[in-house]
């Protein structure tokens, strides 16, 4: 089990130059990216075939690459990834901008799932930059996936597989302040469950129930902290 005051440079996938970007950001140790709570959800649990995708509405597509990208240079700095895939209902094209690499990403015949907002008309839909992942994968589509505050630099997959790792190493080391008689009592869910749920809740009542417990630890401290001081006081007048 990894220590909570581990160095974020250590974490997989960060190194020196990330670790400095998420230092503006107040993340400088594990326990400092745990920490690091979302400020929104995105829910990608919603499924739809290509024919009922709403223009202005995002949804998860389980769909066939029909055709090998093609690369397109528009001007320098410009640079255009697009395919089309289908399903039994239609077919739906995407469009990937500056991300070249993509290119090879998709082989036609190969099924993906993507996530992302319908544009245009309806007999020609589109989806812009859309997440992507191997059909069956579930770990960016199917669920409802965190949205972090963000500095130059860091970017929302870059904090998202930092926490995962973060979760995985160190979850149990986090420490429960709240004494159980008292979590019990008041119905709280155990710290690893709320740490857990606050990043990648499994459903709503899951985050209501980490927020619920988290925003009670934090009064639970503030009320702590108050009582210590009025201490400190009347000892220091006595």
């Amino acid at each position: 089990m990894t220590a909570l005051n581990t160095d974020i440079r250590f974490v997989k996938g960060v190194g020196e130059a990330h670790a400095k970007n998420l230092a503006r950001l107040g993340v400088t140790d594990l326990r400092s990216l745990l920490s690091f709570f979302p400020r929104a959800y995105e829910d990608r649990r919603a499924f739809r075939t290509i024919a009922a995708l709403v223009p202005g509405e995002s949804a998860c597509v389980r769909a066939i690459v029909a055709a090998e990208p093609k690369l397109s240079r528009i001007r320098r700095g410009l640079e255009l990834v697009k395919l089309r895939v289908v399903d039994g209902t239609g077919s739906l094209e995407l469009t990937y901008f500056n991300q070249a690499y993509l290119r090879s990403a998709f082989r036609t015949g190969d099924a993906f799932v993507f996530f992302g907002r319908a544009e245009g008309a309806p007999r020609r839909l589109q989806m812009i930059n859309p997440v992507f992942e191997r059909e069956d994968t579930r770990r960016v589509t199917g669920r409802i996936m965190p949205v972090y505050p963000l500095t130059a630099g860091v970017t929302q997959s870059l904090l998202i597989r930092a926490v995962e790792q973060g979760l995985a190493a160190c979850v149990d080391e986090l420490p429960d302040v709240l004494p159980e008689p008292l979590r019990l009592a008041h119905s709280l869910c155990h710290v690893r469950y709320a740490y857990e749920n606050i990043h990648f809740p499994a459903d709503e009542a899951a985050l209501a129930a980490a927020r619920r417990r988290l925003a009670f630890e934090e009064l639970f401290l503030l009320a702590l902290g108050l009582r210590l001081l009025r201490a400190r006081r009347a000892d220091a007048g006595g």
